[in-house]
């Protein structure tokens, strides 16, 4: 009896360290790409105006009107500082570092997460679905990239709930093999995104909340789409789901993994 308590001992004081440590690696790679994401988000932001200018210095050359000559010049002034400020947007981007592309068994990778977030779930009264296929084909990936992008999709659903004040508060998640794809499904039981803002959720800034604090404002769900992106996988929100919001995310399975491309 006292080695199986040694040994139980042990175990627990292993699982808490490795816990620790996956806390610290995603804290500490969050914080990076959040800068990352909105510099890269703030630079997509300044082009567009900085586009439209040099489209009217275009129109006003053509149509020679020494009248707005001056004006010319001003937008020209405007658009050359435009441009030394992206440039030197451009060279605070922080690279992220490379990571191990390796087979992942998603369901052992969506258990660590949960474990993460198991104090948060009890805190805020969450209750979790957790429905894995026990049978789960590997994908190809990085092990950071993807526990990043859960904790994102995770973090959404419960600030989401919490803003809402859902009276029930649970999350869902599935896992499932369809062909040559692995799929993951995260759901919540909070307000729902409505249809005409379902695409926008993905672009830079853009957030269904009011509180506009942090860095990482509007750019969860940017970060989640890159990452996505570079383990060649699709992520949508299903439009049928009524009782909330379903984030549907699917990955090349190991077998098809000619399709994956990872790069930052």
């Amino acid at each position: 009896m006292l080695t199986i308590n040694d040994v139980s001992a042990l175990r627990r004081q292993q699982e808490k360290l490795q816990i620790q440590t996956l806390r610290t690696i995603l804290a500490e790679e969050e914080h990076i790409r959040s800068i990352r994401e909105t510099l890269l988000g703030a630079m997509h932001q300044i082009r567009q105006p900085l586009n439209q200018i040099n489209a009217a210095i275009q129109i006003m050359a053509q149509r020679k009107d020494g009248n707005n000559e001056a004006l010319r010049d001003l937008l020209g002034q405007v658009q050359q500082m435009g441009a030394e400020t992206l440039n030197t947007l451009q060279r605070c981007v922080p690279k992220i570092p490379e990571s191990a592309v390796v087979p992942v068994n998603l369901n052992q990778l969506l258990h660590e997460v949960m474990m993460l977030y198991s104090t948060k779930f009890l805190a805020n009264g969450m209750v979790v679905d957790w429905q894995p296929n026990p049978v789960l084909p590997s994908i190809l990936g990085s092990e950071n990239k993807l526990r990043m992008l859960f904790k994102q999709l995770i973090d959404n659903a419960v600030n989401a709930m919490n803003r809402a004040g859902s009276s029930e508060r649970a999350i869902k998640i599935t896992t499932a093999a369809d062909r040559d794809w692995v799929c993951v499904v995260i759901t919540d039981t909070g307000p729902g995104i409505p249809a005409h803002q379902r695409n926008k959720v993905f672009e830079p800034f853009f957030t269904t909340s009011h509180n506009m604090s942090g860095v990482q404002a509007g750019m969860g769900l940017v970060m989640s789409k890159e990452i996505v992106n570079q383990h060649s996988g699709m992520i949508e929100i299903d439009p049928d789901y009524q009782n909330g919001c379903s984030f549907k995310i699917r990955f090349p399975s190991l077998k098809n993994s000619a399709m994956v491309n990872i790069h930052e």
